[in-house]
């Protein structure tokens, strides 16, 4: 079952060998039909900041961030957590450590400042608790 937090590799766009770090953070136990997960992407000048990710000191939560990194929230996206298992039973997405309560922490704080997390997502979470609107 998913739990916020939870990591895993999905193709972000049309070739299906390229995949990318996503972070469930919303709470599935609470809305499994409506589980907010989030992309994370190599920083470049001009991304959203909200939550940039420095290796030196997340790498031991999350060892796939190798290199200065920040969460995307204008990618993120809200799919039943079904969708979810069947993309692991399919082979599509393939499971990774979950980040830890202090980097989900962080990306929630993100989320909370990123003028570029879509409405839907930030009303998911707000409903559940998890930032204020």
């Amino acid at each position: 079952m998913l739990a916020a937090g939870d990591a895993f590799l999905l193709p972000l766009g049309d070739d299906p060998t390229m995949k990318h770090l996503f972070v469930v953070i919303s709470d599935p136990s609470q809305d499994a039909q409506r589980v907010v997960f989030v992309n994370v992407t190599s920083w470049e000048e001009g991304k959203d900041d909200a939550c940039f990710l420095d290796p030196a000191y997340w790498a031991a939560a999350c060892p796939f961030i190798q290199h200065e990194s920040c969460i995307d929230y204008r990618r993120a996206r809200v799919v039943p957590s079904s969708m979810i298992e069947k993309w692991f039973e399919d082979g599509v997405a393939e499971r990774r450590d979950n980040v830890g309560p202090q980097l989900l922490r962080k990306i929630l704080e993100g989320a909370q400042e990123s003028r570029f997390l879509p409405n839907n997502c930030i009303l998911i979470l707000a409903d559940q608790g998890l930032i204020r609107l």
